[in-house]
């Protein structure tokens, strides 16, 4: 199965918390067969290769963001990344027995995952925190809330950072 993580709130080059989370459940699911496919910023791709071992499957799809993070500023960057997700969105194929996680629901990271269900008419709305697949972190231990809407696509958004998800 692959596995859609959405992170293009990235700033800088060092890791937040959540995006700390994000690798570890990462690790997991490397570690269980599945691939990773992360969406993210070129200055994330960087901090990521440097902090999940070499044999973790994971594949990047990324923005070319941090140029203008360090030009414009944070708050600026963030505005035009929407245009460079909307495109990178497009390119990428979703697999439709795949999951989507949305790591948080800052805006550049849930204007991408509302992108995405836009782009998929299959789909349904996101709901954060809400995990609309049981039987696969069931399996995992995970214990997450769950939403009784039937997807073709396995949309979800995670709250890591503030307990949502106990291992």
């Amino acid at each position: 199965m692959k596995i859609y993580h959405i992170e293009f709130a990235k700033t800088g080059t060092d890791l937040s918390g959540g995006e700390v989370c994000m690798l570890e459940l990462i690790k997991h699911f490397s570690l269980k067969g599945h691939q990773n496919i992360l969406l993210t910023t070129d200055n994330g791709e960087y901090s990521y290769r440097r902090n999940l071992p070499p044999k973790t499957n994971v594949s990047y799809k990324t923005i070319n963001s941090f140029s203008g993070e360090k030009k414009f500023g944070v708050l600026i960057s963030y505005i035009l990344r929407i245009k460079l997700e909307r495109d990178l969105i497009k390119r990428v194929k979703i697999d439709e027995d795949g999951i989507v996680i949305c790591h948080s629901d800052f805006f550049p990271n849930s204007i991408a995952n509302w992108l995405i269900l836009k782009n998929h008419v299959l789909l349904g709305q996101v709901l954060f925190f809400i995990c609309v697949r049981r039987d696969f972190f069931a399996a995992m231990k995970v214990n997450l809330l769950v939403s009784i809407k039937s997807l073709s696509l396995r949309s979800f958004t995670t709250g890591l950072t503030n307990g949502f998800i106990k291992f």
